[in-house]
C-alpha cells in the first residue's frame, strides 16, 4: 500500500517542492491549500498523470471551526496518514511599535495554533496506526535574539517547542516529530528584497548563498525515512552556517 503525506501550503515555494517530492518518493499527498488556484491546478493534474492520487483540501488556517472540519473529513477517509508536514506560514517582521494586534494574532493562528490542531488531530492517527513521522517548518530566525521578531519569530519559537514537547509524548507510540529550521530561501519572498537587504540577509550566511527548496526537501524526506529512525524531538539547522 502506498504511503500518503498530509501537506499544508502547496499552492507555492516550498509547499508545492515539498509535494512534488515526496510524490516522486511514492507517496500519496493530502494538499491542504488556502484555495485551488490554476497553478496548483496544474500541479495536481500532472502529478495524477504520474499516477500519485492527490487530495486538495481547500481551508483558511486562521479559521478554527473550518479547520478542524476539514480534519474530521481527512479522519473520515479512514485511510492511513504516514507523514504530516506543517509547512503553511506567514511572515510578519515589524518593531514592536508598529506592530498591530490582529498581525500577532494572525502569525500564531497560522504558524502555531494550526500546526497543533493539526499534530492533534493526525498524532491521534498515528497512534492507532503505531506510527507516523511529523515535520514542522520553522525557521532559524526562531534560534536567534534580533529585532522585529515579535510575530513572526515568536511564533516559530512556539513551534519548535510543540515540536520538542510533542517528541516526547509520541515517541512511545512509534510516531516521530521534528522540525526543520531553514535559514534564507532563493524564494519569490527573497527575491522582491532590494539588494541591500539581500545582501544584509546573506552576510550571516558562511555558506554566503540561499539555500534552494530541495536542500530544504531532501532534509525532509530524510527525516520521515528508516535511515532517520532514531532522530527525533530535534529542530534541525538547514541554514548555510546561519547561526
Amino acid at each position: 500500500m502506498k504511503k500518503t503525506a498530509l501537506i499544508t501550503g502547496c499552492n507555492r515555494g516550498l509547499g508545492k517542492t515539498l509535494m512534488n517530492a515526496f510524490a516522486a518518493d511514492g507517496y500519496d499527498i493530502i494538499a491542504m491549500v488556502r484555495n485551488m488556484d490554476s497553478g496548483f491546478e496544474e500541479t495536481v493534474k500532472a502529478l495524477q498523470q504520474q499516477g500519485t492520487d492527490v487530495i486538495p483540501v481547500c481551508v483558511e488556517l486562521t479559521d478554527r471551526m473550518a479547520l478542524q472540519k476539514a480534519l474530521q473529513d481527512i479522519l473520515a477517509m479512514e485511510r492511513p496518514i504516514d507523514v504530516l508536514i506543517n509547512n503553511a506560514g506567514i511572515n510578519v517582521s515589524k518593531p514592536i511599535f508598529y506592530t498591530e494586534y490582529e498581525e500577532i494574532e494572525r502569525s500564531f493562528q497560522v504558524n502555531y495554533f494550526a500546526p497543533f490542531l493539526l499534530m492533534k488531530e493526525i498524532s491521534g492517527l498515528m497512534v492507532r496506526q503505531g506510527y507516523g513521522n511529523i515535520i514542522n517548518i520553522s525557521s532559524v530566525t526562531s534560534l536567534v535574539t534580533m529585532p522585529a521578531g515579535a510575530a513572526y519569530n515568536a511564533s516559530k519559537a512556539a513551534l519548535n517547542y510543540l515540536t520538542m514537547s510533542g517528541a516526547q509524548e509520541l515517541a512511545q507510540f512509534g510516531v516521530r516529530v521534528n522540525a526543520i529550521a531553514c535559514g534564507v530561501i532563493n524564494s519569490d519572498m527573497f527575491a522582491e528584497l532590494k539588494p541591500e537587504v539581500q545582501k544584509k540577509n546573506l552576510k550571516r550566511v558562511a555558506v554566503k548563498r540561499t539555500a534552494e527548496y530541495s536542500e530544504i526537501t531532501n532534509t525532509a524526506l530524510f527525516l520521515c525515512s528508516d535511515k532517520a529512525s532514531y532522530i527525533t524531538g530535534q529542530v534541525i539547522r538547514v541554514d548555510g552556517g546561519y547561526v
